[in-house]
């Protein structure tokens, strides 16, 4: 993967991801130190580099809590990432329902 050090010495990797047929959205992702994966986590920000918002936006569109019963999940994803002196990687995930991970995960608000 194409990587970048930022000012702070963090490694990130920019991705570039489209949920179900949305517009398309563009983030720096932590990577591994072999370069070998990425992981869907904010390295440049100490308060948000558990990763949550960008998880709850990939399963819900949103980067927040999870309101039971409002908008529906997410069902495609399609994440893009560039090689280092190569052409981009393109991935597509097909999301079954992620009721139980989400609710195990604490992404869902109950009202």
């Amino acid at each position: 993967m194409n990587s970048e050090v930022s000012e702070n010495g963090n490694a990130t990797v920019a991705v570039e991801f489209r949920l179900d047929d949305g517009k398309l959205q563009s983030e720096s992702w932590g990577r591994s130190t072999d370069f070998s994966s990425i992981f869907f986590t904010h390295p440049n920000c100490p308060l948000c580099g558990s990763g949550y918002p960008i998880f709850a936006n990939l399963l819900y569109g949103h980067m927040m809590y999870h309101k039971e019963n409002s908008n529906p999940q997410v069902r495609k994803v399609v994440i893009g990432v560039s090689e280092y002196l190569g052409g981009e990687v393109v991935m597509q995930f097909d999301m079954p329902d992620a009721t139980d991970v989400a609710e195990t995960c604490g992404i869902i608000w109950h009202k």
